[in-house]
């Protein structure tokens, strides 16, 4: 399963598949670097990178090196 599933991202490339680009670490982050003048596509926005942090459950989404947006993932229980 692609690490990034719980996101709806594509790329602007469409004949390539974003797994090329997705680096996963043996801690659980991974990031996505976008290459040859193509972007990651979130809800209608461009980033150049898309990093995702394991410990803080944090997305960082990112153009011309700075963070233009951070979404945390909050895991929630419910009663069944």
């Amino acid at each position: 399963m692609d690490p990034y599933y719980c996101i709806d991202i594509s790329y602007t490339d469409e004949s390539t598949d974003l797994n090329e680009f997705c680096s996963c670490y043996p801690n659980g982050d991974w990031d996505i670097v976008a290459e040859d003048n193509n972007s990651i596509v979130y809800k209608n926005n461009y980033y150049d990178s898309i990093h995702y942090e394991c410990d803080t459950k944090t997305f960082s989404f990112v153009v011309n090196n700075k963070i233009e947006l951070q979404m945390e993932l909050i895991l929630e229980e419910k009663e069944v």
